[in-house]
This record gives C-alpha cells, structure tokens and sequence, in this order.
C-alpha cells in the first residue's frame, strides 16, 4: 500500500513539475492535422485521404477556420495535394478503373459532387442541387455515379418532379 502511495506521489509531483514548464497556445492548434477519411485505388497502387486542418482566416486574421483538402500517396510515399483554397473537400471515391475520383466540396453552403481526373485538370461541378448532395459512389462500371440527396417530406410534398401526384408515400 505504501509502494502505491509513493508512486501516486511521484506521478503527481512529475506531472506538476512538466505541467510548470510547458504552455500550451491556443496557435499550438494550427499544428493538428487530423486524417478523416482514406480511399484506396482500384489497383492499391495509391490512396486518397481527406487531411483536416486549423488555418487563420483570409479576412479576418484575428479568426481560425477548419478546412479540409484531399491528398493523393502513391505506393512510394510520395505526397501530392489534389485540392486547395478556402472551400473544403471530403468523401473522396475513385472511379473502377481509377482515371477519375468523386468527390464533395461546399458550394454557396451546400455539398455538391465534383469529378476530377486523375490523369490532371481541373475538377468540374457534377451538381447543382439546391439541398446538396453528398456520398459520391460510381456504378461498377464507372459511367454513372450514385449520390445521397436529402430532402423533407413537406419538400416532396410540394415537387411536382420528386412527386407529380403530390400524394404521400405508401411507405410510413
């Protein structure tokens, strides 16, 4: 019992001597980078991966904002970014053959699904949906892609195109 004492006291006393010496800033979160998603290749030869960080704001300095941009590591550990700016990315999803990856970025505060080519370029805006779509997934053949798209019932309601009968659902 008296073994466990003096080792509580050590600790406590180690942590109180190291807590003394070290400050910890409120910048000291700009160094934290935080993976939040990984998507491998087809073939595995490569990964992409959302990469969330804390930088200063452009108009405001005085401000911090998240943002997460979308990288590329080959089977060599070679490091590429595929994004960057103010708007951030996430769900990233290769194509089948691995020419072309899906991904979201926030357009006038809504996700939208964007293709970019692996082969270079300029990623282009899939869509331009008013509730933002999310989840990019391509068909097993890559020619089509599934996306998540949310929308409440009073919208469904009122959709002549989502529902030309303006009934509702069967399904509870």
């Amino acid at each position: 019992m008296k073994n466990r004492l003096n080792l509580f006291l050590l600790l406590l006393f180690a942590s109180q001597l190291f807590a003394q010496n070290s400050k910890f800033l409120v910048t000291d979160m700009t160094k934290i980078k935080q993976i939040i998603g990984i998507n491998a290749s087809p073939d595995g030869s490569k990964a992409v991966y959302s990469l969330r960080t804390i930088e200063q704001n452009i108009d405001n300095k005085d401000e911090y904002d998240y943002r997460v941009h979308l990288y590329i590591i080959n089977d060599k550990n070679q490091v590429k970014a595929l994004t960057r700016g103010v708007e951030s990315v996430s769900q990233p999803n290769f194509a089948p053959d691995g020419k072309n990856l899906a991904f979201v970025r926030f357009v006038k505060s809504k996700p939208q699904i964007f293709v970019m080519s692996m082969d270079g370029g300029e990623a282009w805006q899939l869509t331009n949906i008013k509730n933002g779509a999310t989840s990019p997934s391509f068909s097993p053949d890559g020619s089509k892609i599934l996306y998540n798209v949310s929308y409440s019932l009073t919208e469904i309601l009122k959709d002549s195109i989502l529902n030309d009968g303006g009934k509702l659902p069967k399904w509870s």
